[in-house]
């Protein structure tokens, strides 16, 4: 079976959309891509899915952090 789309940080993109995906190289340290690849794995994700989601929680929890110190 073939599939004419895959996920992008859970957001299904249609393969002939990828030419608009931005793509990054990445070194990780020793170690964390065996924890990326065992966390995707208890999420049901791809590793790229995994790295996606922690990065979007990662921005989202440093803007509310950002929003909460303006207020206080």
């Amino acid at each position: 079976m073939v599939c004419s789309t895959y996920q992008q940080g859970g957001v299904k993109v249609s393969l002939s959309d990828r030419a608009v995906v931005d793509q990054f190289n990445l070194r990780f340290p020793r170690g964390m891509r065996e924890q990326l690849k065992d966390m995707a794995m208890r999420n049901c994700r791809s590793m790229n899915s995994e790295i996606i989601f922690q990065l979007q929680t990662a921005i989202s929890n440093n803007v509310e952090t950002k929003k909460a110190d303006a207020q206080a």
